[in-house]
């Protein structure tokens, strides 16, 4: 029983199917076609997502502000009348949100390296084994799925700049909190 072969093997051994029946079995025809051809446009939510970079941003800063509100909220700083005390406790309120956007963003850089794939790898193929057909893969074996996810990289800078903008300020009232 020979193995299955990968996703990217499968894919080029059916490009090649098809550029023979096409007639166009000589390779130098067949780059001359792919280079000949239009690329492909982008989705319209694409090109809208670039032109508004700055809006994770604004929905991050917005987030982190509601949280801000809510912890300040529930340590009750605005009942607070010692100024000493409510710098402490708007510090509080400050850093708390900012490193949790820290954290995430640091989570989603290490994600991006790669720290994760082999426990999101492991996970599917135990899926995989409930499914009707357990040898049905979507990836070849572990090395074509991580060769996959380098292609897709999240950003992160977002909630690292946020995140460290929140904590600059929590640490900010903290040393205004120290000398008063």
């Amino acid at each position: 029983m020979k193995p299955k072969k990968g996703l990217l093997e499968e894919k080029q051994i059916i490009t090649s199917i098809d550029a023979d029946l096409d007639g166009a079995s000589d390779e130098k025809e067949l780059a001359e076609e792919q280079s000949n051809s239009k690329p492909d446009k982008l989705p319209p939510n694409v090109v809208k997502s670039k032109n508004r970079w700055w809006l994770k941003y604004v929905i991050t800063t917005a987030v982190l502000g509601v949280m801000t509100l809510l912890i300040a909220l529930g340590l009750g700083v605005f009942s607070i009348t010692n100024q000493k005390f409510l710098l402490g406790e708007l510090s509080t309120a400050f850093f708390v949100p900012g490193i949790f956007a820290v954290g995430f963003g640091l989570l989603i850089l290490c994600s991006n390296g790669g720290a994760f794939d082999i426990f999101a790898y492991g996970f599917m193929s135990i899926i995989r084994m409930f499914k009707k057909d357990p040898l049905d893969r979507k990836y070849g074996g572990y090395g074509e799925y991580r060769k996959l996810q380098r292609e897709k990289k999240r950003s992160f800078w977002y909630l690292v700049i946020v995140g460290g903008v929140f904590v600059l300020i929590g640490g900010v009232l903290l040393i205004a909190f120290n000398l008063v």
